[in-house]
């Protein structure tokens, strides 16, 4: 009860953690944190925390504004690992449609995340727009390592190819069960968004990382 009198599971949570390093959340505790109401950042911010690892269902509204709320409050995170799922047999609360500035909003202190994986991406409209806010707002970002789920085509490249990067370094890269490739970024705004766009193979495959939480399964 300490944001004017609402209370806020994240709060509560994260009142006790002041100089926490390393935070693996899965299963449906991000759920949890969720509930109540949701801040844009955490009165005290995690300026400890290198490692985050999250399990989020990015077409849930409420879990995308509670991991964005972890984002914005953890300025020294290093690396950064989204496996996303897919929120099924129950009526979404996300809305039809929302304003991106409102929920993706900057934040007051830039994220100096430089790795980044997003696994079972399956191209939903959150997903590609929780993207969009990592690369707008990670400055010193250097790879995206982007992992298609079922179903997914290649010619999601050509939406990711669109999003502005805050870093000049940043390569994202397209995993499916097939093939990796680099998507090449583009910095000219007065291309058409219906240019085609050369995708540069990697010649060494990359292996499927398990996150911690699922090594001893």
């Amino acid at each position: 009860n300490r944001l004017h009198g609402c209370s806020s599971n994240l709060l509560k949570f994260f009142d006790g953690l002041p100089h926490i390093q390393s935070l693996e959340i899965h299963q449906d505790f991000l759920k949890y944190l969720a509930a109540g109401v949701v801040p844009v950042n955490l009165p005290t911010p995690c300026i400890n925390l290198s490692y985050l690892s999250l399990t989020i269902k990015l077409n849930d509204l409420t879990e995308v504004s509670a991991a964005l709320c972890l984002l914005r409050s953890s300025p020294n995170l290093r690396t950064l690992e989204i496996f996303a799922r897919i929120k099924e047999h129950t009526v979404l609360s996300t809305p039809t449609s929302y304003c991106w500035e409102d929920i993706f909003s900057r934040p007051t202190t830039p994220i100096k995340a430089r790795h980044v994986t997003m696994d079972g991406i399956s191209a939903t409209k959150l997903e590609l727009d929780f993207i969009r806010f990592l690369l707008l707002y990670l400055p010193v970002l250097e790879t995206m390592h982007v992992k298609a789920g079922a179903n997914v085509t290649l010619e999601l490249t050509k939406t990711l190819n669109q999003f502005k990067r805050a870093s000049g370094e940043a390569k994202v890269i397209w995993e499916d069960d097939m093939s990796s490739s680099v998507v090449d970024p583009i910095y000219d705004e007065e291309r058409s968004n219906n240019e085609e766009v050369e995708v540069s193979p990697i010649m060494e495959k990359r292996q499927s990382k398990k996150p911690r939480w699922m090594k001893d399964y």
